[in-house]
């Protein structure tokens, strides 16, 4: 009976001590909440980590800086000057300086991939400027830069300004042909920072960027539904009142169909039709009420945002940015022309249809 017990208690043992091996306490860590990673001198990288230790009554915004070869070797830099570990665990932001965003991506965030405590869900932005300044300029607003900023791009996100991307999703879209991206675009104004557009990325860089309303109009055809999305369009010339050449649009929904047409190499289309249903949120004219009007407005509206977003298109198309995966399908459905192809090359003869009818739901008026 007492041999029996002893391999019970033996396994119970390392039973307890398994739990308490990967045991890491608040009390032995600094939080990187925040990463910011700007190009230095000769090469070098300026690495800034905004941390947490867990006395939110007394913190101020820690932001510690290093210099290095690389990401780690200046990472290295900052837990010298720390006197406890830093922990990626609760990640919530990175932002990557244009200028290194512009030569790689994935490049500068290799350190993240090899760190199995790594938060993959954290957002990334691309920073025009200093990464560190902004960082600085949030700190003054919220010690917690970090979740500061990564709730500013859900709520973005919420409005389709932005994309649902973060660490681990690009880390998945970069490395495959066909398929690209859009990334946050922050900027500096007045020593204030803000959300400006999105960087238009393809293979890994930065090529362009889109601004807030284009960028909007670029995730309507993703596969990303708008939940509170809204479109401020001119609808009217010389009025009186300059706001009333203005109607905003709250956005319902988005039915977005592609449609690839595939002939050989050289002809190569892609239909992108989309079927908005909206309701008017602004709109200070007065002939909106009648039925008759408002299939007028569909079809004016139709052709506006129509316009707008073919624009769109040609700018994503001029970045070589295949947002919605058009490489990654004629992989898929048509191999033989995609062996062919050199898409790198052959992506800009590509010729884009765009279609976009907007149904107008209610007008929102109480009349």
């Amino acid at each position: 009976m007492k041999r029996s017990r002893i391999p019970f208690l033996l396994v119970l043992s390392l039973s307890v001590l398994a739990g308490c091996w990967d045991q890491r306490l608040l009390k032995d860590n600094h939080l990187v909440m925040c990463g910011g990673i700007d190009p230095g001198e000769e090469g070098a990288i300026e690495l800034s980590m905004s941390t947490f230790t867990g006395k939110a009554a007394k913190e101020k915004g820690i932001i510690e800086t290093a210099i290095g070869h690389t990401v780690r070797n200046a990472r290295a830099g900052i837990d010298f000057k720390i006197e406890k570990t830093a922990d990626n665990s609760e990640l919530q932001m990175i932002l990557l300086n244009e200028e290194l965003a512009r030569q790689s991506i994935l490049g500068p965030l290799n350190i993240l991939y090899r760190d199995r405590l790594s938060n993959f869900g954290a957002k990334i932005a691309i920073v025009k400027g200093s990464a560190k300044a902004v960082m600085e300029a949030v700190a003054k607003r919220d010690p917690l830069v970090g979740p500061y900023l990564a709730e500013l791009v859900v709520s973005l996100e919420k409005d389709s300004i932005l994309p649902r991307e973060n660490v681990g999703t690009i880390g998945d879209i970069i490395p495959q042909p066909g398929k690209d991206l859009l990334l946050p675009y922050i900027e500096l104004k007045e020593g204030e920072s803000q959300f400006s557009g999105t960087a238009i990325i393809h293979d890994d860089r930065m090529t362009g960027t889109l601004r807030s309303e284009e960028s909007l109009l670029a995730v309507l055809f993703t596969k990303d539904k708008p939940k509170v999305a809204k479109l401020t369009l001119k609808v009217k010339e010389n009025q009186t009142l300059k706001s009333n050449n203005y109607m905003t649009l709250g956005i319902l929904n988005a039915d977005t169909k592609i449609k690839i047409g595939v002939k050989d190499r050289r002809h190569i289309t892609v239909k992108l039709d989309n079927a908005v249903t909206a309701y008017v949120q602004e709109y200070n004219g007065k002939d909106l009420n009648a039925e008759t009007k408002i299939a007028e407005w569909n079809r004016k509206l139709s052709e506006l945002v129509t316009e707008k977003a073919t624009a769109v298109i040609e700018k994503l198309r001029q970045g070589n940015c295949d947002l919605y995966g058009i490489g990654a399908r004629i992989r898929a459905f048509h191999p033989e022309v995609w062996k062919s192809l050199d898409w790198e090359k052959d992506f800009p003869d590509v010729r884009f249809v765009v279609s976009v009818k907007v149904k107008i739901n209610h007008t929102g008026s109480i009349n």
